[in-house]
């Protein structure tokens, strides 16, 4: 009797600390988050310790894939939060924090020399960019761009990855990227395209990330308190 109880105390302990494990999806997008070795390093990874370690008590394991595949794991409930732009698609999916946890402008970023340079810096509005018929690049899975952008009817080419976005746009495989300037300008820079590509100066947007919660994760009745911690950090 007394092995069994001491196996059922194994099982009942292990399930108690899976349950304080909360899973959350990141993709490459150095300065902001990146994974090596399941070490997680970047703002949105000292953000999500600071709400779901520091304040909510629970532990946080980063998993790194593509944009697109986060996504897809968190409706299916296989990752319980992602750092993400609020779409009605991902409403039907996830709890959305009400207030950011990040706000970055979305600048416009092309290649050097490129013939229609001068054009592209006069660019104000989004309407401008389809009036001119310029092609954008962005990564599968990008809610603002496909709300903001694709929307409106502007030529669109879709990169696997953010990196394979920076590298498009060196090859000169469309005319403009519009991101977030901080991640664009290291990967840039890491990547050894300082001196192909260039910012323009040009902002468009601004972007609001907001923490989303799978519906379907066993942490989800724990939005109310999520939202009270991102209240208190005043970080707009």
């Amino acid at each position: 009797m007394k092995i069994v109880s001491l196996i059922l105390g194994l099982i009942l302990s292990s399930t108690s600390v899976a349950a304080d494990v909360i899973r959350i999806g990141f993709s490459h997008f150095p300065p902001l988050s990146s994974v090596d070795d399941g070490i997680c390093r970047g703002l949105f990874c000292e953000l999500t310790k600071e709400i779901f370690e520091q304040e909510l008590g629970l532990k946080v394991q980063a998993v790194e894939h593509p944009w697109e595949r986060i996504q897809r794991q968190v409706e299916l409930g296989k990752i319980d939060v992602m750092l993400a732009l609020p779409s009605e698609h991902r409403r039907g999916y996830g709890l959305i924090s009400e207030e950011p946890i990040y706000l970055s402008e979305m600048k416009v970023f092309t290649y050097k020399d490129h013939p229609r340079l001068d054009e592209i810096k006069s660019i104000t509005t989004l309407d401008d960019i389809k009036q001119k018929n310029l092609t954008c690049i962005t990564n599968q899975g990008n809610a603002w761009h496909e709300k903001n952008v694709a929307s409106l009817g502007i030529p669109t080419v879709h990169a696997i990855s953010d990196e394979h976005i920076i590298k498009m746009l060196a090859a000169q495989r469309g005319d403009l990227v519009i991101d977030m300037a901080p991640s664009m300008q290291l990967m840039m820079d890491n990547l050894n395209l300082t001196s192909k590509l260039i910012s323009t100066g040009v902002t468009l947007d601004r972007a609001e990330i907001h923490v989303i919660v799978s519906r379907r994760s066993s942490f989800a009745d724990r939005m109310p308190e999520i939202n009270e911690i991102i209240a208190s950090m005043n970080l707009r």
